[in-house]
């Protein structure tokens, strides 16, 4: 009677040490997706923002002698700020980011379908796999981040697609 007492208390701990388990890895995953959420935002380019896919270079200059509104203002050789087609780009971009930060990661999606040869596709496809994570689609995001990590693979992202992957059990 002790016996079957003592081995019944033994499977209740073991049961709830796997539960304890699993709330620690789930707590761990979740602190990392919110760690890489704040990095996809801080890598999203403002309006003011110049910047290159290859990361190169640029040049700015100052138009003189104009009239004293735009004298002096700084401008961007081969910018792309006043650019309306970039301007919408990145509009949806920070938009499919937003939605897939509330668990929507269809509009990552659906944002690659349409502007995949964009400069912003690579961190897109990030975070599609970050959005599938957070939406509990470990699989999914596995794929994803996997994808991401051959096409880009000295994009400053790689490494946390690497930790994320093998965190969601790749």
């Amino acid at each position: 009677m002790i016996a079957v007492a003592l081995a019944t208390i033994a499977v209740e701990a073991s049961a709830q040490d796997q539960v304890d388990v699993v709330e620690k890895e789930e707590g761990t995953v979740e602190s990392l997706l919110n760690s890489v959420w704040s990095t996809v935002r801080s890598m999203t380019p403002s309006a003011a923002e110049e910047r290159t896919s290859s990361g190169m270079t640029v040049t700015a200059g100052l138009r003189g002698a104009e009239g004293e509104s735009d004298a002096l203002q700084p401008y961007w050789k081969g910018g792309v700020s006043q650019d309306p087609t970039f301007q919408e780009t990145l509009e949806a971009y920070r938009e499919a980011i937003e939605q897939g930060r509330q668990g929507n990661p269809a509009a990552l999606e659906q944002f690659l379908g349409e502007h995949g040869d964009s400069d912003l596709a690579a961190n897109a496809q990030f975070a599609l796999g970050v959005a599938q994570a957070d939406a509990s689609d470990r699989g999914a995001a596995r794929a994803t981040l996997e994808r991401f990590r051959e096409a880009y693979p000295q994009h400053p992202l790689t490494p946390q697609a690497q930790q994320l992957a093998s965190r969601l059990g790749g």
